[in-house]
């Protein structure tokens, strides 16, 4: 997008999505100044009043979200600047027809438009979509003139040329085969456990579903294995799969039966890679649930900051290492040793409302006090959240993890004392000496 000024001074920059947003399943937006060094740009939330003066007058259509962009750098009066946003949104595909059965194609429909939606006049503009298909799974585009199919299922609209007024929009529709999984986690819950005797303990519950039109009718194992892929058979979801540490050690994978032994981890040279096989494949509408987890090395994950010791600084990732799924509700809670305190926590998503952190206390074995928790909280997670670090800053005395084996020790050293004081204690009444006999 390059946007031409009147104004020396700077002013903000109306950025919005090229469609509508569907508040429930917006989940990111990224804005970067263009040109050979991009580096983001601030961005804040724009009332109706502001974005209704930015469009001369012309209120913004209804389901859709504006952002401004306060520039830097001044713009001198008739010069160009360039800005590259990004939205991403989940949820946006749509099956098509809803239900199927076993042995139909898997289609989806997606509803956009081919002009950006701006409250500025844009006076050339072009639309590229790149498909999950080639041509031949195309089975219909709105179309507007010029368009190209380059035959591999990226399709080109325009150049566009001067669209005067703001707000313009032209519907477009997609309809395509799409034979790949779209795994979503209604909820998933990680733990991070932090213990200064050298371990860090990582939990993941999920609660997943693949997206995708329902299955209706029976489903045979037998026709899934003997299917062509053209049957949609791609759109189950047969394994997730990531990457772990190099150092990751005792993984497990477990549903509600117990241990799932159809999942492999193989070592590489720099990285652990992990494929997790449910014990079925997951049809589009299908759902389950299970747990997966693994242990770090502390020293892996924490740090000490500054020279002399100071301060702990533990930095996990704020989603899971498996790729390709998305949350509708990610929680990342991180529990740190009993007696931390002074916390920090950090996020690249800073104070936009991305992020909800929360703190708590959790009670666990031998504690007296309870460990404090951080929990973070993100609707929408899509790949950027997952990949994102979550940094924890806290204090905690050097002698602090020795406080347990000394009450396990005082507690074991006092219980032995009260059985050697017992077993030389005499309680019986009298000396002994002689018997008392009945008449």
């Amino acid at each position: 997008m390059r946007k031409e000024r009147e104004e020396t001074r700077g002013a903000p920059l109306l950025v919005l999505p090229p469609f509508e947003t569907r508040p429930p399943h917006f989940a990111s937006q990224a804005v970067d100044s263009a040109g050979d060094s991009p580096r983001k740009l601030a961005t804040s939330p724009l009332s109706t009043a502001q974005v209704t003066a930015l469009a001369g007058g012309s209120p913004r259509p209804p389901d859709t979200s504006c952002v401004g962009v306060e520039l830097k750098t001044p713009v001198a009066p008739g010069a160009t600047w360039g800005v590259a946003t990004s939205a991403v949104f989940t949820r946006a595909l749509v099956p098509l027809p809803a239900v199927r059965s076993q042995a139909d194609p898997h289609r989806l429909a997606f509803n956009a438009s081919h002009l950006l939606l701006s409250p500025y006049p844009v006076s050339n503009q072009t639309l590229t979509v790149d498909l999950p298909c080639t041509s031949k799974g195309l089975l219909a585009a709105t179309p507007r003139q010029p368009m190209a199919d380059d035959g591999q299922g990226v399709l080109t609209f325009g150049p566009f040329e001067a669209t005067a007024s703001p707000w313009s929009a032209s519907p477009l529709f997609l309809h395509f085969t799409d034979d790949s999984p779209a795994p979503r986690a209604i909820a998933l819950e990680r733990e991070v456990t932090v213990s200064h005797w050298g371990n860090v303990a990582v939990d993941e519950a999920f609660d997943l579903t693949n997206d995708g039109a329902a299955l209706v009718g029976g489903w045979s194992r037998y026709d899934f294995d003997t299917a062509p892929r053209a049957t949609g058979k791609g759109a189950a979801l047969v394994a997730l799969t990531g990457t772990l540490p190099k150092a990751a050690r005792w993984v497990y994978f477990k549903d509600s039966i117990g241990n799932v032994s159809s999942s492999s981890v193989k070592p590489s040279r720099s990285r652990l890679d992990v494929r997790l096989e449910p014990r079925f494949p997951l049809a589009p509408g299908w759902r389950t649930t299970f747990k997966f987890g693994y242990s770090l090395p502390l020293a892996v994950v924490a740090g000490r900051e500054g020279k002399a010791g100071g301060r702990v600084r533990v930095t996990v990732p704020l989603g899971t290492p498996l790729t390709g799924v998305s949350a509708d509700l990610l929680s990342t809670t991180v529990i740190l040793p009993e007696g931390a305190s002074a916390i920090r926590v950090d996020t690249p998503f800073g104070s936009d409302g991305t992020v909800t952190l929360s703190t708590g206390t959790r009670a666990t074995t031998l504690d007296t006090v309870g460990r404090l928790t951080v929990t973070a909280t993100v609707r929408n997670a899509v790949g950027e959240h997952m990949a994102a670090p979550l940094v924890v800053t806290y204090a905690l005395h050097p002698l602090r993890p020795f406080v347990e084996p000394f009450m396990l020790v005082a507690a074991f050293g006092a219980l032995f004392g009260v059985a050697m004081l017992a077993r030389r204690t005499d309680v019986s009444l009298g000396g002994g000496e002689g018997k008392v006999k009945g008449a």
